[in-house]
Order: C-alpha cells, then sequence, then structure tokens
C-alpha cells in the first residue's frame, strides 16, 4: 500500500492560513490539545483522520460507517470537521452583520 508522509504544515498550514485571512481568526494547533465540552475529538484530530482517510470515506457507504473503529472515527471526525467549519462561518456572518 502506497503511504504519503506529510508534516504538519503540510496539512495544517493551508487551514491556518485560510482561517486568519477567510475568516480574521487564527488557528493555533498548540492551543488544541484537549477535547472541548460537546465533542468528540479535537479539530485537529477530526481534521488529521478526515485528510488521510479521505478516499475511504468517500467510497464507503453510510451504513458501513459503524462496521470497524477505523470507520467509525471517521465517521465521527467528518462530523466533527463538519460543526468546526460551520461554527467557523457562522461566527463570520455574525461578526460581519456586527
Amino acid at each position: 500500500m502506497l503511504q504519503v508522509e506529510l508534516l504538519d504544515r503540510d496539512v495544517y498550514g493551508p487551514w491556518t492560513y485560510s482561517s486568519n485571512v477567510g475568516f480574521g481568526r487564527r488557528i493555533s494547533w498548540l492551543d488544541n490539545q484537549t477535547i472541548p465540552n460537546g465533542h468528540q475529538m479535537t479539530f485537529k484530530q477530526a481534521l488529521h483522520i478526515v485528510s488521510t482517510d479521505l478516499i475511504l470515506r468517500a467510497v464507503m457507504p453510510g451504513w458501513a460507517m459503524g462496521l470497524t473503529q477505523r470507520l467509525r472515527n471517521i465517521h465521527i471526525a467528518s462530523e466533527e470537521l463538519e460543526v468546526g467549519m460551520t461554527t467557523l462561518v457562522l461566527c463570520q456572518i455574525i461578526d460581519l452583520s456586527s
């Protein structure tokens, strides 16, 4: 199986740049070590899982996402990433409307 080694800067760099430029919010990967209340993993963990298992997530049907621990983690990470991105967008909309 082909494995690609990515450095943190390769995966998280574009997200840091996008959040800073697009949303005016700086994301610190060092501060993202504790799981926030109401969540099952950190934003960094969710981003890592979704980015490394993107193809698997795309080809697996929804009903199969609970069959193994890895698939459950992919499903949880996808939901966590969606919530995180939605929160960023909503915060930006609120900031712009004020």
